[in-house]
């Protein structure tokens, strides 16, 4: 579904699909000018400039904080137009500074960047343990992806907070090959989304 222009007594109403507003980065209360050539109306606004005869693509980010400063993280996320974090880790506390729950929320929201945590798609604790404790790292993954295959309603949430926003999935590890995130964003990919790792 492309963006459409009705008429709604002597208003005009534009339609535009959540998955445009996720590709395109639009928000609620943002403020467009609407020029029309011939068959095509475009929208701008700064920075940005869309035809609603492009097809958008969904997208989902994934981004680790290990060797990052707070700093450098909320930059790396607002150069990729991310506007909202999931935290995908079980238990959001860190020795890092500035990572933990409540720390990060805040820097996060002064940045115009929103927050959830969704601890039920963090790698369960045994599991964790396991592989910390010198455990295979194919097992490791192979136990998550079915841990991960039995929360439907949890995955289906994330889809529905994915599709809301441009979004990142956030944990620890530098690299997305070692961290279960790589699982969720292929379980993801699996309904259309485009994966970009930070």
């Amino acid at each position: 579904m492309s963006p459409k222009l009705t008429q709604n007594g002597s208003s005009l109403q534009l339609i535009i699909p959540k998955n445009v507003c996720q590709v395109s980065g639009l928000r609620a209360g943002d403020n467009l000018n609407i020029a029309s050539d011939g068959d095509v109306i475009s929208l701008t606004k700064p920075g940005f400039k869309f035809s609603p005869l492009e097809e958008c693509e969904k997208k989902i980010f994934t981004i680790g904080y290990e060797g990052r400063t707070p700093e450098k993280f909320i930059m790396k996320l607002k150069n990729n137009g991310v506007h909202q974090i999931i935290d995908v880790r079980e238990r959001p506390i860190s020795r890092k500074k500035g990572f933990s729950k409540s720390a990060l929320m805040q820097c996060l929201k002064e940045e115009g960047i929103e927050y959830i945590h969704m601890p039920l798609l963090g790698s369960p604790s045994d599991i964790r343990h396991e592989y910390k404790d010198g455990g295979s790292e194919i097992l490791f993954f192979e136990r998550y992806r079915a841990y991960a295959s039995s929360i439907p309603d949890e995955i289906e949430l994330l889809d529905q907070y994915a599709s809301d926003a441009p979004s990142a999935l956030m944990c620890f590890e530098q690299s997305h090959v070692h961290c279960h995130r790589k699982v969720l964003a292929e379980m993801l990919a699996k309904k259309g989304y485009k994966v970009m790792n930070l």
